[in-house]
């Protein structure tokens, strides 16, 4: 992760993801919880082939993903 103040603008890279902070006034309105801690873990220390294997292994992370994916079913990450 790196913060970067880039001409006024702030800035945040986690891996190639880069986050737009100028609207973030640093208190989260909205958030899945330990869920959404648990997958913002994986991403930031699983390698990428091994992201579906690790969720898939957690019941609770595989049943959220079912439910955001309208099917109810678990297709796997792209």
């Amino acid at each position: 992760m790196r913060r970067i103040n880039d001409g006024g603008y702030m800035k945040e890279t986690i891996g190639n993801v880069l986050l737009n902070l100028d609207y973030y006034d640093g208190e989260d309105a909205y958030s899945d919880g330990s869920i959404e801690d648990r997958l913002l873990e994986i991403v930031k220390t699983t390698p990428k082939e091994d992201y579906q294997k690790v969720i898939l292994t957690e019941k609770k992370l595989a049943d959220f993903l079912s439910s955001l994916s309208g099917t109810g079913k678990y297709s796997g990450l792209v």
